[in-house]
């Protein structure tokens, strides 16, 4: 949790480092600021796959401010958090390889670092869900999270079909 939260102040002083003079197009801190005010977090996912398929998730972050403004990504590569869960809403676990893929539910346990993204500038990420969890035929709740300023933006997207 130290590291964390080291690692969150680290980033939001990287931020405010990089600010403009100007004052018209600085970006508030996000303190101040609703996340939603600086990104919009949108999900592209297939509409069903083949059990044992693939099941790439397409997580895109646009910057919706008049300013620049930034996401932090973990040095490990564990930039997106996957909570799922089945359609008796019992959460699945991640499997050894989604342990090593997916951001740590703590958040980052290591070194981060910072994209700026100017106004309308969109990031993108790829994740294989299926590769992320053994995955039963059946129905599925997806709610993805990234790290965005200083603090986790979690949104929930619509039912993933797997199989049938």
């Amino acid at each position: 949790m130290l590291a964390r939260t080291l690692i969150l102040l680290s980033v939001f002083a990287l931020m405010t480092l990089g600010c403009q003079a100007s004052r018209e197009s600085e970006v508030p801190s996000a303190e101040s600021v609703k996340i939603e005010d600086l990104f919009s977090l949108s999900v592209s996912l297939p509409d069903a796959i083949l059990q044992g398929g693939p099941c790439v998730a397409t997580v895109t972050v646009t910057n919706v401010s008049p300013g620049k403004a930034s996401i932090a990504y973990a040095a490990d590569g564990k930039d997106i958090g996957i909570t799922l869960t089945d359609a008796r809403k019992a959460r699945v676990s991640p499997n050894d390889r989604g342990k090593e893929l997916l951001l740590p539910s703590g958040g980052i346990d290591g070194s981060a670092g910072i994209k700026s993204l100017q106004p309308g500038e969109s990031y993108a990420w790829k994740i294989d869900v299926a590769e992320c969890f053994d995955l039963a035929p059946g129905k599925y709740h997806a709610d993805f999270s990234c790290l965005l300023q200083n603090s986790f933006q979690q949104t929930s997207f619509a039912v993933l079909p797997i199989g049938g």
